[in-house]
């Protein structure tokens, strides 16, 4: 669960330090350096985090754009919002 939630602000950051917000973009950056970090994750939860990641950068982009005010950035409890990984953080270890 740890993992998932660490390569989900891992995202959001790189999502913000570089004009990208495609989903594609973001996993072909961070993909190689989160295999590397979180060998026994799924290859799918790495994806999915991303995915997530970039979700939220989008949206956060999408609220300030209409709002037409500076917000300080995204933010996010925990890497709980996404239901599928609750069930599964006994299996990695």
């Amino acid at each position: 669960m740890e993992a998932c939630g660490s390569i989900l602000r891992q995202a959001v950051d790189y999502a913000l330090d570089h004009p990208k917000t495609a989903t594609f973009s973001i996993i072909q950056a961070l993909y190689a350096s989160c295999r590397a970090q979180y060998p026994d994750l799924p290859s799918a939860w790495i994806q999915s985090a991303v995915r997530a990641g970039a979700a939220v950068v989008h949206s956060f982009r999408n609220r300030q754009r209409r709002s037409g005010r500076p917000c300080g950035g995204p933010s996010f409890t925990s890497a709980r919002t996404c239901s599928r990984w609750s069930g599964m953080a006994g299996r990695l270890r």
